[in-house]
This record gives C-alpha cells, structure tokens and sequence, in this order.
C-alpha cells in the first residue's frame, strides 16, 4: 500500500511542475488517498488477527449451512464492533478488545461460534446494568463480567 501511495506522490508532483494551478485540489488528492491507505491497513491488521484469534476456534468452519466463509467472516466481525457508537466505549469495550476476549475464551475451549451469529440471543443487555452495547450471546455475558467489573470499580 505504501509503495502505492509513494507512487502516487510522485506522479503527483511531476504534473505540479508541469500545471502548478493543479497543486491544491492534487494535494488534497494525495492526502485523502494516504488516509484511505492507513485505514485499510488497519482494517488488514485487524483481520489478520481475527483469522489468528479465531479461525481455530471454528470461525471459518463454524459457517451455517449453505453459508459462505466470508459471510461468515463478516458476521463475526461485525459481531464484534460495538453496535452503537458511544455504548460501551466508557468501559473500554472496542474492536480490540471484544477480539481479546473471544480469542482468549476460544484459546481456552469456549465454544464462542454462538456469539458470532446475527440471532444471537442478547441475555447480557437485558436486566438491570444492562444496556450497555454488549455484545450477544456468551460473549456478551463475559463482557458484562469483565467490563461490568470495571465499571463497580470506577
């Protein structure tokens, strides 16, 4: 991605030198594709990790019937983003650590394939303390335990 952007740059400024009334609306060009690059970058890294994390615990095999593997994929992963903006993110609860937790859960045996679901029961948000943008199924009980524990501490 970076060679990418380097060559884009490079273009870039050769056709300044060339049409300099360019300059400004090129520039701008440039530094929304830079940003573009980052941020796929970042969303690589996070899957990279997912496939690491979970793709042992059956995240790829675990796909229901007729189910392709990246739907599957992408079901989880939004499984994982917190579903509302601003929920939750007063207990720390983001991409990464949701990942942390359903990693080290599925490292230690947890069958979690129930949490990454889209019709996943939501137990953990029902009751009182609830309502805080947990995730569902077992995944979002475990949430509550920890972050909940978090959040008497504060």
């Amino acid at each position: 991605m970076s060679t990418l952007s380097e060559g884009i740059e490079g273009a870039i400024t050769a056709l300044t030198g060339i049409a300099p009334e360019i300059m400004i609306p090129l520039e701008v060009l440039a530094g929304v594709i830079v940003g573009l690059s980052a941020l796929m970058g970042t969303y690589i890294k996070q899957n990279k990790e997912m496939e690491g994390k979970l793709g042992k615990a059956g995240l790829f095999s675990g796909a229901r019937a007729g189910e392709l593997a990246g739907t599957a994929f992408e079901t989880a992963r939004n499984a994982l983003t917190p579903r509302l903006m601003g929920q939750g993110l007063g207990l720390g609860i983001t991409f990464e650590r949701n990942l942390d937790l359903a990693g080290g859960l599925a490292a230690g045996g947890t069958n979690i394939g129930g949490s990454l679901v889209d019709n996943a029961p939501d137990t953990a948000n029902q009751g009182p303390g609830g309502n805080r943008g947990y995730m569902r199924g077992s995944l979002g009980e475990a949430q509550r335990v920890v972050f909940g524990q978090l959040e008497l501490r504060a």
